[in-house]
């Protein structure tokens, strides 16, 4: 990484960047909020900007974009394996400026399940990302939802040394879009009488992969409790 400036440290989440903080590594902690795992995308930059906005019922002008992030410092990506986490770090690898320094830490759970003391022995583990030109080819096919190339790029990326858990977490998005898994779940509590959102997410959570967890979080599972009361 470059000497000259100190990192940007880009973590996913409030909960995330709450833990680095207390950590007190070098440099700034910067919190990325949004991630395609959930809602619509488009290749588009402006498209997905509104889109984005649209779903999460904010103002297009609040949304962050990747593409500002700097160029002048280097910048740290802590993102762990749930697919919340994965796709919004395949979003910052794809769609950041070309000429930024990007280093990937190396992580089997997310920060926020993390000791911050810990932190520091993980960052000793900071490796440049990996190159980007396949990435910003795997982002567009997930933008417009080429399932085919999609499930191609799960195979491709999978084992990938600097990459573990992009592929598990790519096929289980793709789960959510063909099959509506996650809606199809929730939907089954509520008729079983499970209708308040933490006894959900307990329940969810258990159906998960052990390193993902309910990685959709409350504010999109209570939309499909919501839902699927008013359908019932």
């Amino acid at each position: 990484m470059r000497s000259s400036c100190l990192p940007l440290h880009v973590h996913c989440g409030d909960c995330a960047a709450a833990q680095a903080r207390q950590a007190a590594l070098a440099g700034e902690v910067l919190v990325w909020h949004d991630s395609a795992a959930v809602g619509p995308c488009a290749r588009e930059p402006a498209v997905h900007r509104r889109l984005r906005a649209g779903w999460w019922r904010v103002d297009p002008a609040g949304m962050q974009d990747p593409a500002e992030l700097p160029e002048d410092r280097p910048l740290v990506l802590w993102f762990g394996p749930d697919p919340w986490e994965q796709i919004a770090l395949l979003e910052l690898l794809a769609r950041s400026p070309a000429s930024a320094e990007l280093g990937l830490v190396p992580l089997e759970r997310g920060v926020g399940e993390t000791a911050p003391a810990a932190l520091a022995g993980l960052l000793a583990r900071l490796r440049p990302a990996p190159e980007r030109d396949a990435l910003r080819r795997v982002w567009a096919d997930f933008c417009a939802d080429d399932r085919a190339r999609l499930q191609r790029a799960v195979g491709s990326l999978h084992g990938h040394p600097q990459l573990p858990h992009l592929a598990a977490a790519l096929a289980r998005v793709l789960a959510d879009r063909r099959d509506g898994l996650t809606e199809r779940r929730v939907r089954a509590l509520v008729r079983g009488g499970v209708c308040d959102v933490p006894t959900i997410l307990q329940r969810l959570r258990a159906l998960e992969a052990p390193t993902h967890g309910a990685w959709y979080g409350d504010a999109v599972v209570t939309r499909l409790r919501d839902a699927a009361l008013s359908a019932a």
